[in-house]
């Protein structure tokens, strides 16, 4: 039992890093776009000797390797894809806005580099929905009318998980009638909002989890 415990506690801490802790220890994480190319750090790295994007699988990768990626997750703490700079890789943290702005900059179109639009097109999940994942322009609206969704339902959800818990805690403070409103409203709304994030076959089948902004905008977009 202590083993699968401690198993469990560093999946679910890299997880976290991956997920939480990474993106906003980088958010100090600073590109500057100048006229010869991109500075990091205080480096500056010239547009003229820019070779190419490298995606996490050299050569392309296999699909096996592929559908790994997409169905267990990233656990690296690393970023998946990075510019080959004069021999040097500069990391392409996808989890940080500005990114595509950054590819434009150096001459690179990202809807010409075969990993990165596999990549973007076959992620799906919460990662978009909580900003853990950012889109390119050209699906950004669409994004941020999705986000603003998610938040709304799971507002809804809280709000209906915290009026059924306070139906319980209040039970003898309250009117048998009122504690019966408070619990069915509490249970309607969370639900409600339970059903519009994860409801199908299973949660995976979710709009939730099956978010990807470029699927969601060819489907017809979100509608609020």
């Amino acid at each position: 039992m202590a083993l699968l415990l401690g198993i469990f506690a560093l999946f679910l801490g890299l997880s976290l890093y991956t997920s939480a802790l990474g993106p906003l220890l980088r958010s100090v994480f600073q590109v500057v776009l100048e006229p010869e190319g991109i500075r990091v750090a205080g480096r500056l790295y010239p547009k003229d000797r820019l070779a190419w994007a490298e995606g996490p699988f050299p050569g392309g990768g296999t699909e096996a390797q592929w559908q790994r990626l997409m169905q267990v997750g990233r656990l690296s703490t690393g970023p998946l894809f990075h510019l080959v700079v004069g021999g040097e890789r500069v990391p392409l943290w996808l989890d940080l806005p500005g990114w595509d702005r950054m590819l434009t900059h150096m001459g690179v179109d990202w809807k010409e580099q075969p990993g990165l639009v596999r990549y973007l097109h076959s992620v799906r999940g919460l990662a978009w929905l909580n900003g853990l994942l950012y889109p390119p322009a050209e699906v950004g609206e669409e994004w941020e009318r999705a986000r603003r969704r998610y938040q709304r339902l799971f507002a809804w959800l809280w709000i209906g998980v915290g009026m059924a818990g306070a139906a319980f805690s209040l039970e003898g403070q309250l009117p048998e009638s009122a504690s019966l409103v408070l619990l069915g409203v509490g249970v309607a709304l969370g639900g409600y909002a339970f059903l519009a994030l994860f409801g199908g076959k299973s949660p995976r089948d979710g709009w939730a989890e099956a978010y990807n902004p470029f699927r969601q905008k060819e489907a017809g977009g979100i509608r609020e």
